[in-house]
């Protein structure tokens, strides 16, 4: 069996449009996101009946709080931004959804991609203005196939040089220090987080952007209640409390149910995520490689592309590109 990176890249081209892989027609990504917002819905109203959140907050949050783990693979990084006296911790997670009888977008199988956040429990006492002042805008670059040469974990330390960057060996440093130093900068009431495609960036980096969250994120008393205080084989500490980012997305999968070579491989992709408040930026490069118990192991080795090869479409990874339909079903555990 060869490696996965027989996957060709499916660019998005620089356009609002998502491609649907081996598919003859385009979607918008209005329309595309209509569909995987109804999908989710469907798998809320179907497997998070017992949830103790409102009906109104999103299905992965939903399904955390009833205990039915939504992810088969994760990966947590410690951040810390100006002003805060404790660190925040960002979780990558890949959920496969495969089950007899189902679709999504012409294949069997499917894979979501969520991340979340994780903040001290304090930021959403009603008795104080911290959380609510706060204003997080979020965003998901395009995955590549590379690794880390400094991979996150939750004792990283939370300001580093590029010589300790997560990002090292997976984003050029010259667009690390354009991301992180950006005019894209958070302070005060906001109403909407700035587009990247707005912001002064070389060619280069611009062709690495891919979803921003348009609505910034706070921690106030009336958001919390969209907040777990658990998260799943995760050791997050005492009296931290995990929000979604907005960041989710699903992703067409291998052809076959019997197949794994896409899973193998979103496992195993480096995910980069920006995100800015209080006035300054993080970049933050995550593979969300840890397999949970009881989850398939990647049997695939990642054949990783070569950083000088960023201005060329091999360099991208074909899963983050492709189009993306969800659908309801069942998470794979190790059958192999």
């Amino acid at each position: 069996m060869k490696g996965i990176s027989k996957y060709p890249a499916i660019p998005l081209n620089k356009a609002p449009h998502a491609q649907i892989y081996r598919r003859h027609f385009i979607i918008t990504d209005t329309m595309f996101r209509i569909f995987a917002d109804v999908f989710l819905h469907l798998a809320g109203i179907s497997l998070a009946q017992n949830s103790s959140l409102p009906k109104d907050c999103p299905a992965e949050i939903q399904h955390i709080d009833e205990g039915y783990l939504i992810y088969n693979s994760t990966r947590t990084a410690r951040t810390r931004f100006t002003g805060q006296s404790l660190p925040w911790y960002i979780t990558a997670a890949v959920t496969d959804r495969r089950a007899p009888n189902l679709t999504f977008g012409g294949v069997d199988t499917s894979q979501e991609l969520s991340v979340f956040m994780s903040v001290p429990k304090y930021l959403a006492d009603p008795k104080y203005s911290a959380g609510s002042d706060i204003r997080v805008c979020s965003s998901m670059l395009k995955a590549l196939n590379r690794t880390s040469e400094n991979p996150p974990d939750m004792d990283a330390p939370d300001d580093t040089p590029y010589a300790n960057h997560s990002c090292k060996g997976v984003v050029s440093e010259k667009c690390i220090r354009e991301f992180e130093n950006s005019t894209y900068v958070v302070d005060g009431p906001i109403k909407e987080c700035q587009s990247l495609v707005s912001l002064n960036l070389s060619e280069e980096c611009r062709d690495d952007i891919w979803i921003t969250r348009t609505n910034p994120r706070n921690f106030s008393s009336a958001a919390a209640r969209c907040s777990v205080d658990k998260m799943p084989y995760i050791d997050l500490p005492e009296d931290y409390i995990t929000f979604g980012t907005g960041l989710w997305t699903g992703l067409i999968g291998d052809e076959d149910r019997k197949d794994f070579d896409m899973y193998d491989l979103r496992v195993q992709q480096t995910i980069p995520l920006l995100f800015s408040a209080a006035g300054m930026s993080r970049l933050i490069c995550i593979a969300p490689d840890q397999v949970v118990p009881g989850s398939r192991k990647p049997q695939l080795k990642l054949e990783e592309d070569e950083p000088e090869e960023d201005e060329n479409s091999a360099s991208r990874a074909g899963g983050l590109g492709a189009a993306v339909f969800l659908g309801v079903g069942a998470m794979i555990f190790s059958l192999l």
